[in-house]
């Protein structure tokens, strides 16, 4: 999903199937994740991005079926492409998280200068 095409006013750098088969496999991939996490915790938020971006990915394939406007295309395609952003700025952070307090938790606590050791 890394690879999402950017869509420029002016330019289009995939064909209509090319498009569509994207926008379908967004819709697949972000609704397994989101069901995938729906039990998961401490990945609410991943989720809900999930969900989110399946909801867009969806209404740009319902747009490309109906043979909308070139612009309204364009439109939802950067939609799609934020979903995507925000879904994986959200997950990194969340793996970043996780990290953190694994590393927290097995660190073993210094002792202070100040008190007489044993």
């Amino acid at each position: 999903m890394a690879a999402l095409l950017l869509l420029a006013p002016g330019t289009v750098f995939a064909t209509h199937y090319e498009l569509s088969h994207l926008a379908s496999q967004i819709e697949l991939v972000s609704g397994q994740l989101a069901a995938d996490l729906r039990y998961t915790r401490n990945y609410g938020s991943v989720r809900q991005r999930a969900v989110m971006l399946n909801r867009e990915a969806s209404q740009l394939v319902d747009t490309l079926r109906r043979n909308r406007s070139g612009s309204r295309v364009r439109s939802q395609f950067k939609d799609v492409r934020r979903g995507y952003e925000k879904l994986e700025q959200v997950f990194s952070e969340q793996i970043g998280a996780i990290v953190c307090r694994s590393y927290i938790a097995k660190k073993p606590v210094k002792q202070s200068l100040w008190q007489p050791q044993r």
